[in-house]
This record gives structure tokens, sequence and C-alpha cells, in this order.
């Protein structure tokens, strides 16, 4: 768990430090300097590529880290890089060929923006496949770092030079597709420095591996629906919200959100490490392994998500106080809760849907995704009209607990292994315990001091309670580790 413990703790902080820049901006810049249709033609040419691509890339990224040890060995991985930008190249190719085809039959929105949004289906395929392929020599942070310096960041600059009126908004909207672009790129470099970017496949090795390649394209036409029911599941919310209540409550659920997605980043850095690692072992079956990284991730994920859970929610009201405007958006304060506890459920079954997607049941996966999509389509269109944005966010996270009870029971029954012991429910217990406390702390009359006062209560006690009663061995060699360094005063993270 080395590899993985410092690659999660610093892809994480990047992580921390891009959401903190985009909610600060959300909430500060955007609202400040667009109106809100402007805001709306923003997000929709970054949005509207992201269901376009999982077809354009013709089930890609299910290909990159899965297939990645049947080619590693030489020092150019038999050009798998260069078999995948193939593949890419030709999904795209064919995205062309329909969408031109059919350009009169496209929704008016997209025909107006095609050369962006076509653009950004090119840019955003090549940056996921940089970004996914550098998990394979456990390459995370970086990816997170570049992402947040120019997007995160680059966003607010476009947004304040338009403010200034520096730019055009005509010239933002290309901007915002430059700096996609520069990402890319950047991520080519980075891949290149690795000395990792072979573009020169061996036709050979291919001709001798014709059932591996028949095995990849079963894979990922699996992978097309998967990753669709996946982007629906992610994405349906906004839209059926904006067709079902309007653009208003949408702009709510939408600003909220932002906040509960913070929840999230200590997984999303996590997986990315732990995904090629379970797969290498998987591969070899070296169960074993697999069973200690599907437990240690399980454990330190369910322990940090929960912190920031109870933080979040225990704060909550006096950011609400602080923001612009805040009393429109606080009616949306159980959307942060329940999607809260949708992903902190996500967070504790960590690896589930890795370890059935590296194994010969990864179809399995794929279904339970689609039934994912449509439960989630479905409970909306019955709770949005009943419960508003909560309905909303109270289906999405009954989706999440379903979808992740199956895929455990199934790794359960398969493969005998699970990820929760007693430990788990001590966690839990010392979250519902911790907020109940923060309920007996008084008002100060000032949101900044309730807030720090709040933070520094949980962070306290949580971290000792942690500690003490030895929830994650991880954590506590962290900590250990720290401790020797303040001691030879070589205090260094990185």
């Amino acid at each position: 768990m080395g590899v993985i413990k410092r690659q999660a703790f610093k892809t994480s902080l990047a992580s921390f430090i891009g959401v903190a820049i985009g909610v600060l901006s959300t909430l500060f810049i955007y609202t400040k300097v667009f109106n809100e249709g402007q805001n709306g033609q923003i997000n929709f040419i970054q949005t509207a590529p992201l269901l376009l691509v999982t077809f354009a890339s013709l089930g890609l990224g299910n290909l990159v880290v899965r297939f990645f040890p049947m080619f590693s060995g030489p020092k150019n991985q038999h050009g798998y890089l260069g078999l995948l930008m193939l593949i890419l190249l030709a999904g795209v190719s064919l995205y062309f060929v329909l969408s031109l085809s059919l350009f009169n039959f496209l929704p008016p929105k997209y025909r107006a923006e095609y050369g962006l949004i076509s653009a950004m289906v090119v840019i955003i395929g090549f940056r996921d496949l940089f970004t996914t392929y550098a998990q394979n020599f456990r390459r995370t942070t970086m990816p997170a770092v570049i992402d947040t310096i120019f997007l995160k960041a680059g966003i607010p600059i476009l947004a304040i030079a338009y403010f200034l009126e520096w730019l055009s908004f005509r010239q933002v909207l290309t901007a915002v597709v430059g700096l996609y672009a520069i990402v890319a790129i950047s991520l080519a470099i980075y891949i290149y420095r690795l000395g990792h970017f072979h573009l020169n496949f061996q036709w050979k090795f291919l001709a001798e591996k014709k059932a591996l390649l028949r095995e990849m394209a079963f894979y990922a036409l699996y992978g097309v629906l998967g990753a669709a029911g996946g982007v629906i599941a992610l994405q349906i919310n906004s839209v059926m919200i904006t067709e079902l209540i309007g653009y208003k409550s949408n702009g709510i659920y939408t600003i909220v959100n932002v906040m509960a997605n913070v929840i999230a980043i200590p997984y999303m850095s996590m997986i990315n490490v732990t995904a090629p690692i379970a797969g290498d072992h998987i591969r070899h079956e070296r169960w074993d392994q697999v069973a200690d990284l599907y437990r240690r991730s399980s454990i330190n994920l369910l322990i940090m998500g929960t912190f920031i859970l109870l933080g979040l929610w225990s704060c909550l009201d006096y950011v609400f106080e602080l923001m612009p405007n805040g009393e429109r958006y606080a009616v949306g304060k159980y959307v942060i809760l329940f999607a809260g506890i949708g992903k902190l459920f996500d967070m504790a079954t960590s690896i589930n849907g890795r370890i059935i997607g590296f194994t010969k049941y990864y179809w399995i996966g794929f279904y339970t995704i689609l039934f994912l999509a449509v439960l989630t389509v479905s409970l909306n269109w019955v709770l949005i009209p009943m419960y508003n944005i909560e309905g909303a966010a109270f289906g999405t996270m009954l989706s999440s607990l379903l979808f992740n009870l199956v895929c455990v029971l199934f790794v359960w029954v398969k493969f005998k292994i699970q990820p929760f012991n007693v430990k788990s429910l001590l966690v839990i217990v010392l979250g519902i315990g911790l907020w109940g406390l923060t309920k007996l702390i008084p008002d100060f009359g000032n949101p900044i001091l309730d807030i720090a006062f709040n933070a520094l209560f949980i962070t306290l006690f949580y971290t000792i309670a942690v500690l003490k009663f030895r929830l994650s061995e991880d954590l506590n060699e962290f900590y250990r580790q720290i401790l020797f360094r303040i001691k030879r005063r070589n205090f260094k993270f990185w």
C-alpha cells in the first residue's frame, strides 16, 4: 500500500486544490461575470461532449488498464499506446461521418456549437486516454495537477478577462476548448518524459494475438454500453431537473452538488491508483492480495469520506451565511446530505466494480451500470415532481446504494471476499456520535468563527479516535511517519 498511499495522498491534495478553486470560482466569479445563459453555454460545450465521447472512443477507456498487462514486458509495451490511439482515431472518424451525415437532424443547440463540441470530443478523447494510460505506471498525481492548473485555474482567468473586456464571449468559448487542448498535449508530453510514449505498435505481435484482439473488441463493445450508462447516471439529474421543474432549480442543484462532490475526491484518487494494482493481482490470481487491497481501501476511504461529510454537514448552515445569496441555495441543503450518503457508500465499497471488471465476469459490471442508469432515470421521473431537487438527490442516493449492494454481493458470492468488518461500523458510529456532539456547540454569531471552531473540534476528536482505536493500520503508520519526520526535522510529504 506504500505506492497507493503516496499517490493517493498527492492526487487527493491536487484534486482538493482544484475543487477549492472550482467552488470559489462558481460561487464568486462565474455568477458575477456571466449571466445565466452564458453560464449554461459554457457548461454545455463541456458536458455535451462527455456523452458523445463514450461512443466516439469505441469503449477505449475500458481497455487501457484492463489489457495493459497483456502488452507489458518490453520497453515499448508492444506499441500498446499506438494501438489505443489508432482505435480512438477510428472512433472519432466514425463520429464525424455519422454526425455530418445526420447534421440536419441534430438538436439546434448542438448544430449551433457543432465545431466547438466536435473539437472537444476529439480533445477529451485523447485527454482521457493519456490520463488513464498514466495509471498503468502508478502515475495519477501529475494528471490531476495539470487539470487543476489549466482548467480549474484557467477558466476563472478567462472569466476575469471577459469581465475586463479583454475577450469577447465567443473568444471565451474558443479559449475554453483551447485549455482542454493544452491539457491533452501536456499529458502526452508527460507520458513521453516518462519514457512510455511509443506509437510503433508491432503488427507481428498483434497477428499472434488474434484471440486477445477478439476479447478486446468484445470488451470494448460492453464498455461503450457501460460507459454510456455511467455518463447517463452521472449527468441525467441536471437534464431532468431542467426539463421537469426549470432552470432555477437546476442552478441551485448545480451549486450545492459542487459542494457534495468534495466528498468523493479521495475515492477517485485512490481508485485511480489501486485499479492497475488490482488488475495485476487478479491476472495472476493473487486473491489474498486482492482481498487485502479491497478491505484496506474500503476502511481508508470510509474514514476519509465520513470525515469530509461530517465536517461539511456540521458547517453547512454557516457556509450558506457566507455565500452571496446564500438563502436561495440553502433550500438545497438536503441535496448535499443525500448525495453525500450515496458517495460515502460508494467509497465504503471501494473497488468492487473494478474487481468485477478485471475478471471474466466483466459483462456483469456493464449490465449493472445500465441498471443504475435506468433506475436513476425512473426514480427521478417519479421523485422530482414530488420533492423537487431533493427528490433527484434521494433517487440518485438510492440508485447508488442498490448498485453497490449488487456489486458487493456478487463479489462476495463469486470470489468469497468482502470489504467490511467491525471497524467499518465503528467509523459510522464515530461519525454519528461526533455530529451529535457538534449540536451542543454554541453559536458565536460569526459564521467564520463557527466554521473554524466546528472544523477544529471535528478534526481534533475524529483524528484522535481514529488513531486511538486503530481503525486503519495505514493511517496509523502514516501518523508514525509524520512524527518520525518531525523529530528529524525533515517533514516532507513528497
